[in-house]
């Protein structure tokens, strides 16, 4: 049985040292593995929390400040600010699409993103 529960510890270096392996510790669920790299569950959208830190993230990754318009970028009414733009962006591109986990949906979004904020500063 204690062996059953060693091997549920995800393969990441941080949590795979030996003192979390001798006290058998069960790790939560939400955060898994692959070839060694820590992916945790696509998140829920409809929570306004983790909305607006998934628009904080998109923002400081991409350096927006007030002089990217992306209501212009996104091709909306000039009327809105760069929050509001992003934000409708946002639940339009991912509606309707399954995301294997968080990073995904962010890499995607940071990607699309880019593309088009690079495209309108070059025109």
């Amino acid at each position: 049985m204690k062996s059953q529960q060693a091997q549920k510890i995800p393969n990441n270096s941080l949590l795979n040292s030996e003192d979390i392996k001798t006290r058998h510790i069960q790790l939560p669920i939400a955060p898994t593995s692959t070839a060694g790299k820590l992916s945790i569950d696509v998140p829920n959208l409809s929570e306004p929390v983790t909305f607006k830190r998934l628009l904080d993230c998109l923002i400081y990754a991409l350096a927006i400040d007030e002089t990217v318009n992306l209501a212009s970028v996104l091709g909306m009414a000039e009327s809105l600010n760069n929050r509001e733009a992003l934000s409708f962006w946002v639940k339009n591109e991912t509606h309707g699409i399954q995301f294997l986990d968080a990073s995904a949906m962010f890499n995607f979004l940071v990607r699309q993103l880019d593309n088009l904020i690079f495209t309108a500063r070059r025109a």
